[in-house]
């Protein structure tokens, strides 16, 4: 090979070597945005390990909480059901509600019969006077 074909050779490795170069530095440069980003997700995806398990927790003491309500309310029924007070208090309220109605309807009739009582009385002495 002679000197001038080797020049010519070396000059195109040359020129080949400068655009790897380029092309390497351009790749540095996208594998340092990809380090960057795959630090960002990874991040990310312990966060949301976290909150999963914080959700586990929550949905667990609501679960929890759920069944202890229904534990209650199923007692709080049993206990009435039970209860020797409940029919004693049931007949006070009865009772209660029989006395208020009498109430108001003695109210009621004594309104109505002062009522009446008034416009006869009224009526009596106005042709009462009219006549004599």
């Amino acid at each position: 090979m002679t000197d001038s074909e080797f020049k010519l050779i070396d000059k195109r490795f040359d020129t080949i070597e400068k655009l790897l170069n380029g092309v390497n530095t351009r790749l540095d440069g996208i594998n340092g945005k990809v380090n960057k980003h795959e630090g960002q997700i990874q991040e990310a995806l312990g966060e949301r390990t976290e909150n999963r398990k914080s959700q586990a927790k929550c949905a667990d003491k609501v679960s929890e909480l759920d069944t202890r309500v229904d534990l209650l309310e199923k007692e709080d029924l049993v206990h009435y059901s039970k209860c020797p007070i409940a029919p004693i208090v049931r007949k006070l309220e009865d009772d209660n509600l029989s006395t208020k109605s009498i109430k108001k309807w003695l109210v009621g009739a004594v309104a109505i019969t002062s009522t009446i009582v008034g416009i006869v009385s009224f009526l009596i002495a106005h042709f009462a006077f009219k006549v004599s």
